[in-house]
């Protein structure tokens, strides 16, 4: 008799605590919107999301870059949990959908039956909060998580007071939990000049907009309006160090030439915090949901009604194209593969959408969806695995 492995899983059957129509990670304006549109269709609907996380958890740049630029409000967990409700009116009106949501829940694992894997009972999340970690099973799941900031290394970027534009506005306008008073910002995209207009609302000084490019890349007149509210406006400049003993006490700029190398003397802007709005990168991607078989296999351009005879032939059904859009609009992005299909939105009529799609596909049991993937040219993004029959 061949020895017993006790870590394999042959024979065992997974502990599902809970399972659900469609599940929503994310409580984002884009997720909120796919999960009241659902539960206003008639499934039923978990939608979790992480936050507000410890400020231990931020320390840790989980799940934005914080960069230690956390106040003593973020320490009140009850008060940063009331801030985070009080801030998003689609949250009351979820609750009122009939929406089982479930603030301060990760997920920490998303997993499938694909090539390698066959013994689960169709699509597993794994959910865990303060008190305990449990598997959640879903016929769809929508997958809304946004963005985090791109970094920008330079010397002293490591200090606390160095952190990404979306977690500033996070714990500015979300928590009234952010430390610094005054800024410098790197990055002078239109989204950049709206972050920093923001922060001032929100009572931050913004020293300087500190611009790699020769002139302002954003709107000339969100630029105009930060100029006349006193912030500096340096093209051609860089930050070569952030500097100070615990925290950031002041950024050293500089000029570059026409190849983007510092040169000239330094000068000293005094602030306590550097905000990087230089780029941002997705929190959920293709490449990070192998264990779903989502992979990109090539581009073909259609456009909603090309989709919708697709979708008609899948049996899928597919919502009529809302009043007031071209259409052409929006341009969706098909490509063939074995994976389930994937949807992405960046605004909630999109999103809504998906929700239809994911309504439709929890209702059908007439195919399984493995011969197309779709993708809307935007992000945050949806992913709705292929339902278990």
């Amino acid at each position: 008799m061949a020895p017993h492995d006790p870590k394999s899983v042959a024979g065992k059957d997974l502990p599902v605590a809970e399972r659900t129509q469609l599940l929503v990670i994310g409580a984002g304006p884009a997720g909120l919107a796919a999960a009241i549109e659902a539960a206003e269709r008639g499934l039923s609907v978990v939608l979790v999301d992480e936050n507000p996380v410890s400020i231990t958890t931020m320390g840790d740049e989980v799940p934005l870059h914080f960069g230690q630029a956390m106040s003593a409000q973020a320490r009140n967990r009850n008060a940063m949990m009331e801030a985070f409700i009080a801030s998003e009116p689609l949250i009351e009106a979820a609750f009122e959908a009939g929406v089982d949501l479930r603030l301060g829940t990760a997920c920490w694992g998303l997993y499938s039956n694909g090539p390698s894997l066959g013994w689960l009972p169709g699509t597993v999340a794994g959910l865990n909060d303060d008190e305990r970690c449990w598997m959640l099973a879903a016929q769809q799941v929508i997958v809304a998580t946004g963005r985090r900031d791109m970094g920008l290394a330079f010397p002293g970027w490591e200090k606390p007071g160095v952190l990404g534009a979306t977690a500033a506005l996070a714990l500015a306008g979300r928590y009234g939990a952010l430390e610094p008073r005054r800024i410098v910002m790197l990055g002078s995209s239109t989204e950049a000049l709206v972050t920093a207009l923001a922060l001032r609302d929100a009572g931050v000084v913004v020293a300087a907009i500190v611009e790699q490019a020769d002139e302002i890349i954003g709107s000339p007149e969100l630029a105009g309006r930060l100029k006349a509210g006193g912030t500096q406006l340096l093209t051609r400049h860089v930050v070569r160090e952030a500097t100070g003993r615990d925290h950031v006490e002041a950024a050293l700029v500089s000029t570059v030439d026409t190849k983007g190398r510092a040169f000239g003397p330094e000068r000293s802007l005094a602030c306590d915090g550097i905000v990087l709005a230089v780029g941002a990168e997705k929190l959920s991607h293709p490449d990070r949901t192998r264990s779903l078989g989502i992979f990109d296999a090539g581009w073909d351009v259609a456009t909603v009604e090309a989709l919708a005879q697709a979708f008609s032939t899948l049996a899928m059904g597919m919502p009529e194209k809302p009043s007031g859009r071209s259409a052409a609009w929006p341009r969706i992005m098909c490509w063939p593969s074995s994976a389930p299909w994937l949807v992405f939105a960046n605004h909630a009529a999109s999103i809504s959408e998906a929700a239809q799609f994911a309504s439709a596909s929890a209702a059908s049991t007439a195919c399984r969806v493995r011969s197309l993937t779709v993708r809307v040219r935007s992000m945050p993004k949806v992913v709705m695995p292929t339902p278990a029959m």
